[in-house]
């Protein structure tokens, strides 16, 4: 399971929003033996939206799910 990703130009209250749920999805997956991972994209990877990863965040965010994968795919 993957968390959701930061996001710039939003309130602290947006930001508290987003780092609680993604407190509450780690510790439900970690009780359940799931694991989780969180992808943390600096300001050059996302869209001008402020919302998407461009390509760069796409190749980044892909290879990070890629090489926690792989240890299972054997």
């Amino acid at each position: 399971v993957i968390g959701i990703p930061s996001r710039f130009g939003v309130t602290s209250l947006q930001e508290n929003r987003r780092h609680g749920v993604n407190q509450r999805l780690s510790k439900l997956c970690r009780e359940a033996g799931i694991h989780y991972v969180e992808y943390k994209a600096d300001r050059s990877r996302i869209c001008p939206d402020r919302v998407h990863f461009n390509e760069m965040g796409q190749h980044d965010g892909a290879g990070m799910i890629f090489r926690h994968c792989r240890n299972f795919l054997l």
